[in-house]
């Protein structure tokens, strides 16, 4: 279900906010109002959040698929898979705008994913290890 969700989200003809008022969204008000910035540049906080959000469960999928993969992997991963949307918004979708900070925002997004299951694993062993 994530694949599918990612791949609408990144293919979809439009951008999945086109039609939407963004200036008026709660979370870019609340970003211009406590970073003092302009609606534009609220979104464009915002955005990159949604963008570092949007690829968290791909590093967390990542390092519970495949129990051999760490960090690297997953970060890795999450970054060719981010440059294969911006590539495909870039040729398939010319009403898209292919964008580098979306690549950086993604791959973000992945290795945080990875990071939280590497941590979680991590503290198991050790407990596991205070218990023997």
């Amino acid at each position: 279900m994530y694949v599918l969700g990612l791949s609408l989200v990144g293919l979809w003809p439009h951008p999945v906010d086109g039609a939407v008022d963004v200036a008026g969204l709660p979370p870019v008000r609340w970003t211009t109002d406590a970073l003092g910035l302009t609606p534009i540049q609220g979104y464009d906080v915002v955005q990159f959040a949604a963008n570092v959000l949007l690829f968290v469960p791909f590093g967390v999928l990542v390092l519970l698929m495949w129990r051999r993969a760490n960090v690297m992997h997953a970060t890795v991963a999450g970054a060719a898979v981010a440059v294969l949307i911006e590539l495909l918004q870039l040729l398939v979708r010319p009403e898209r705008l292919a964008s580098v900070q979306d690549v950086v925002a993604n791959t973000l997004g992945a290795a945080v994913g990875a990071a939280v299951v590497w941590v979680v694993r991590s503290r198991r062993r050790v407990v596991a290890s205070d218990q023997e």
